[in-house]
């Protein structure tokens, strides 16, 4: 059972249960209306910076789905049940569900810091994976954000911090695993599984292993990466593109940002790191304040040290740089720290440096 642990005011938690299309319908319903807006929010942004109409957008959409079903079933399923649960149609919750796999096709931006630390970095040896969620100002913007709660009819509970629509996005499951996600752009591109199908399957296996064969086994539309982390301290980063994966291992420390670390990677172009450098120094000040906090590390020093402003506005707390136009404009809009280790979490809705955290335990 999720329960919120810090009094006041609080996220709401949507819980859905049952079969997928149930579990599906239950989450549709209950954000119907935030569900609307992304959809409306996301046409207008297309039609407005990009002169790309209703039909052709959602003609795009539709395409996913067949990858979709053959890859997971079970959130084709979801995906189908929020469709009937919001009334709308299946090619409007697939607009938002590709949101990476067709945005990307159009502009770069998008920012997040993630790590994960365990063992001596940690105070009693806890697992911690966390990450500044930094988003565009649009389609998306501020407000979004939801937690899901997850009881399927077998395998772990999982609750996910999420966007309306997705199936599901960052989070933790009942068998102590965590994930957090990056954005990766390359100019590789296909048809195939969007990047938030790849994080709903995630979160729903029962092993770290099952974990990372749930991430590579599919056959991806897109870049992408994860932080995958157990209650064992079992560390692991998945660099993901449409073709080919790489992994990184730790049983301490994992940073990244939003460039490529892998040297082995067939790619032919990080379009990330070629737009915004900022993401070289947020993986650099990351590592740097990490490992001057060595053994000392539990979530209260995550909170601060995920309000650092060197940079700034460009930080790991990302501000808005007024200078950027306005398609490109982001900031933090969540922060968001895990401990599979206590099966936790504690999440600032809004930038950290000026956020209270609320706190949940599963």
């Amino acid at each position: 059972m999720l329960q919120n642990v810090s009094g006041g005011r609080t996220l709401d938690v949507i819980k859905v249960s049952g079969t997928s299309r149930e579990r599906g319908y239950k989450y549709g319903a209950a954000s119907k209306k935030v569900i609307r807006k992304a959809v409306n929010a996301h046409l207008e942004f297309y039609r407005q910076y990009f002169d790309l109409h209703k039909a052709h957008v959602l003609q795009m959409a539709r395409k996913y789905m067949p990858y979709i079903e053959k890859y997971s079933p079970d959130v084709a399923d979801e995906i189908v049940g929020i469709s009937e649960g919001s009334e709308s149609s299946t090619d409007e919750i697939l607009l938002l569900v590709a949101y990476y796999e067709i945005y990307y096709r159009y502009t770069v931006g998008i920012g997040c810091t993630a790590i994960a630390v365990a063992g001596s970095m940690t105070i009693n040896g806890e697992t911690f994976v966390a990450q500044n969620n930094d988003e565009g100002l649009e389609p998306w913007g501020e407000g979004f954000g939801k937690l899901v709660h997850i009881k399927p009819d077998s395998g772990p509970e999982i609750v996910t911090y999420t966007y309306p629509g997705f199936p599901g996005q960052m989070g933790l499951n009942s068998n102590g695993i965590a994930l957090c996600a990056n954005t990766l752009v390359t100019n590789e591109r296909r048809m195939g599984v969007p990047f938030q199908v790849i994080t709903r399957e995630v979160l729903g296996q029962r092993t770290i292993g099952d974990a990372i064969s749930a991430a590579i086994r599919g056959n991806r539309a897109s870049s992408g990466n994860l932080v995958i982390a157990d209650h064992n301290g079992e560390i692991y980063d998945l660099e993901l593109t449409p073709s080919s994966f790489d992994h990184f291992y730790s049983n301490k420390l994992m940073v990244h940002s939003n460039h490529f670390l892998s040297t082995r990677l067939r790619m032919k172009r990080d379009l990330i790191i070629g737009k915004w450098t900022d993401t070289i120094v947020r993986y650099n000040r990351m590592n740097r304040i990490l490992q001057e906090s060595a053994g000392m590390i539990d979530e209260n020093r995550l909170m601060k040290i995920f309000g650092d402003h060197v940079n700034y506005p460009e930080s790991i707390c990302r501000h808005v740089d007024t200078r950027q136009p306005p398609e490109d404009r982001m900031k933090t809009v969540d922060c968001m720290i895990y401990s599979p280790t206590r099966k936790a979490m504690w999440l600032a809705n809004g930038n950290p440096c000026q956020t209270a955290f609320q706190t949940f335990s599963l």
